[in-house]
């Protein structure tokens, strides 16, 4: 059952025994008993298990509105007395003059009441025991390579991986969890990146502003939205803006080191560095809550994995790594640039569109929802029922997982095929050039083959099974034919007779 959470699977699955393997083994470095460290293992799994049973589910904590609610310090120590969050918050940020009158966002009261239920119910020496290995768990990662076997030994079970990381892979990861923006700043300055920085720049932004006016014509036409809707969108469009790479600002050593500057570095004491770099990381918190204007909302999806969307910001940012081959070059055919990256900037800049992008206006402020915004969700939610249906019939994946990627999956359609359009749009305009070693094949093909690429993986079944149940999109070769299913282009474009499975059977309306 990939679909199900960890601790919603039948009793004794090989997560589980992976998972109490690890707490024991861990228990066991400091001493404990055989008998003792396989009690405190079950204790665990049966503590974590019931943290997640009152934890929201993930529909709760995307939906900007309901997990955004507005409470003083003082009635959610009332709420959860258990928990001296006074206390606690006042500790974390010590100069920020917190009293019982302060406000803050919680992401649902019922949460913190039944946390706070559970801590009182909680054995104190159970909870002792679980805080203590969640600190020790953390730092595992960083103790010497004999110290950190049982962690080896984890991970090898849990995702597959069959060796831990290279040294420079740990370190350069070390690294930028806590100096991602002075790491993103080194290697934005290199020469070589500096020498394609413009020629990148100008390029990816011409993709974006292609696919930015099909997408707004398409808006004007369709049927599917209200007007009051269709203005809003048409707004949030309009003042989109996107971020390629670091911005000039950060190139700057002067901005970077100001940054940096109450970071201490100690030569030859790791440990201490890490230590120190938590405590750091924690005055930073404190100093974006007293000074917000001095980080953009934006800034932290430069270090993020993917091209995202910054609902606050209206912004698309495309991080650096995201910049280079494959994914990348400037020199690149156009068909495999918008078929590549120009579907990635599609899919985000969809976000604005989606259940939650419809919670932020242009401005990045959250507004009320009303009855035009309910009638579009319902929109979006039929398409995605639709999908689903399709995908189904297909028989490529399991269905309860083909329900819970609905929504993505229908986006993906929509963003390949407005990409497209954006595509041809820009041959009419520009006639594009016979690609050199693409000699048997024309500029469309080539749009679907980039696409396909970049779907491409390669990693464990523990890996796969770790994205089933914990992403909301559908593993790359399943995500193909499910969007080639839905996409009559393509099959023109190869010519795919009836007999093909990728040939569409069942094509879903598009709202755009």
């Amino acid at each position: 059952m990939p679909h199900r959470s960890y601790y919603d699977r039948l009793p004794n699955n090989d997560l589980e025994k992976a998972f109490k393997q690890y707490a024991k083994d861990t228990a066991k470095m400091f001493e404990a008993s055989g008998p003792d460290a396989l009690e405190f293992a079950s204790h665990l799994y049966y503590y974590e298990s019931r943290i997640a049973e009152i934890t929201p589910p993930q529909s709760h904590l995307d939906d900007p509105i309901a997990s955004n609610l507005k409470i003083n310090i003082g009635v959610l120590g009332m709420m959860s007395s258990s928990i001296p969050w006074l206390d606690l918050l006042r500790n974390v940020f010590p100069s920020s003059k917190l009293d019982h009158r302060t406000e803050v966002l919680v992401v649902s009261h019922e949460y913190f009441s039944d946390l706070s239920k559970l801590i009182s119910t909680t054995d104190r020496r159970q909870l002792n025991t679980y805080l203590i290995f969640n600190f020790v768990s953390y730092y595992l990662p960083y103790l010497p390579d004999k110290d950190k076997r049982v962690l080896d030994l984890y991970s090898r079970e849990f995702t597959g991986a069959q060796r831990p990381l290279e040294r420079w892979e740990f370190c350069i990861q070390s690294t930028s969890q806590f100096f991602s923006y002075g790491l993103g700043s080194l290697y934005e300055r290199t020469p070589a990146r500096m020498k394609n920085r413009d020629p990148t720049i100008e390029t990816v932004t011409k993709i974006f502003n292609q696919i930015r006016r099909t997408l707004t014509i398409s808006l004007a036409h369709s049927r599917w939205y209200p007007m009051e809707t269709k203005a809003r969108l048409s707004a949030k469009l309009s003042n989109m803006s996107i971020t390629v790479g670091y911005p000039d600002s950060l190139l700057d050593r002067r901005v970077i080191d100001e940054h940096y500057k109450d970071f201490t570095i100690f030569t030859k004491d790791f440990f201490k560095n890490l230590r120190d770099s938590i405590l750091n990381g924690r005055r930073h918190m404190e100093k974006q809550l007293l000074e917000p204007e001095t980080e953009k909302p934006w800034m932290a999806a430069l270090a993020g994995d993917n091209i995202a969307y910054v609902h606050p910001s209206n912004r698309i940012v495309i991080p650096p790594h995201w910049l280079n081959p494959p994914y990348f070059h400037p020199n690149y055919p156009a068909a495999m640039l918008y078929g590549g990256i120009g579907v990635r900037i599609a899919r985000e800049m969809l976000r604005a569109f989606d259940s939650v992008g419809l919670s932020w206006d242009s401005h990045g402020r959250l507004v009320t929802p009303t009855s035009y915004t309910n009638r579009t969700v319902e929109n979006l939610r039929g398409v995605a029922e639709c999908v689903a249906a399709s995908t189904s019939d297909l028989s490529i994946e399991d269905d309860n997982v083909i329900q819970h990627t609905a929504s993505d999956t229908a986006a993906e359609v929509d963003a390949v095929r407005q990409t497209y359009k954006a595509y041809l749009s820009l041959m009419k305009r520009e006639p594009q050039p016979q690609a050199a070693s693409f000699e048997r094949l024309n500029t469309t093909h080539i749009f679907f083959l980039s696409y396909a690429g970049s779907l491409c993986t390669n990693t464990t079944t523990q890996r796969e099974d770790i994205e089933r149940t914990c992403n909301l999109s559908l593993l790359g070769h399943p995500r193909l034919s499910a969007v080639l299913a839905q996409l009559p282009e393509f099959s023109e474009v190869f010519e795919c007779n009836s007999a093909s499975p990728h040939y569409p059977r069942r094509v879903c309306t598009s709202l755009h």
